[in-house]
């Protein structure tokens, strides 16, 4: 008669391992590199929760989509590892999310 142990398997899970990162996964153990800045994701939601349609300028609603649009962009490059992008658009979007444009963030 064959007695067998039981084993266990632990997988290891990847992610952002950045605390400070708005992505941060406490749950991984694999650093990934692709973690995105918590102020620019941060001035995208208040942008966002800020906009309403019946009473913003078009003005206001043009800078939400294009902080919007701007972050999505950065999210992809930093995926992609592309340094060039990555600062492009930090640039852009420090600009946008300064106290000029937006008081929270």
């Amino acid at each position: 008669m064959a007695y067998f142990k039981a084993i266990t398997i632990v997988l290891a899970e990847a992610g952002c391992v950045d605390e400070s990162a708005a992505n941060y996964n406490p749950k991984a153990t694999i650093d990934t590199g692709v973690c995105y800045d918590a102020s620019f994701e941060q001035c995208v939601q208040n942008h966002l929760f800020s906009v309403s349609l019946k009473e913003c300028s078009d003005a206001h609603i043009k800078r939400t989509l294009k902080i919007y649009a701007l972050f999505d962009s950065y999210k992809q490059s930093v995926k992609e590892n592309n340094q060039v992008k990555i600062d492009i658009y930090t640039k852009q979007l420090t600009e946008l999310c300064s106290s000029e444009y937006c008081e929270s963030c």
